[in-house]
């Protein structure tokens, strides 16, 4: 019976690490889904950030979207267009840094379970997706 709680939280441990690199790679295909603005393109990530952190909650959700730039750090093309370590310093840094607040953010909404209808949930991305849009275009015309 003893052996029975380590390799429980070995199985979990494991299936964490898949669930996070799982969503670091869902970010990275989001990324080369892009409609091309100057300087910062508009990508999918943004709805990917929001739907990891509606599925995986805020801690799953911080350490997915951590791996997503640490790969990117490390010089993986993980962002858009192919892009890698420069685009942690470059215009697109910015949001790339904020998907950290934006994931831990929409994953409380999964932790207090203010999503678990479909309504609540649609009222709340929308509410967010508004304020990440309205408050990125007021603060700076390059956004």
């Amino acid at each position: 019976m003893a052996l029975a709680f380590p390799q429980s939280n070995n199985t979990n441990l494991l299936k964490n690490i898949i669930i996070v690199i799982s969503g670091s790679i869902f970010i990275a295909l989001s990324a080369q889904v892009i409609v091309p603005f100057e300087p910062v393109p508009v990508t999918l990530q943004t709805l990917a950030v929001l739907i990891i952190g509606l599925s995986f909650g805020s801690k799953l959700g911080l350490a997915t979207v951590f791996t997503y730039l640490l790969e990117g750090a490390v010089g993986l093309p993980v962002f858009a267009y192919g892009a890698s370590t420069l685009a942690l310093i470059g215009p697109t840094a910015g949001f790339l840094f904020g998907f950290l607040l934006m994931v831990y953010v929409a994953g409380l909404a999964r932790d207090f379970k203010i999503t678990n209808f479909f309504a609540t949930a649609f009222f709340y991305v929308t509410c967010f997706c508004t304020f990440i849009y309205t408050r990125c275009s007021l603060a700076s015309p390059n956004c």
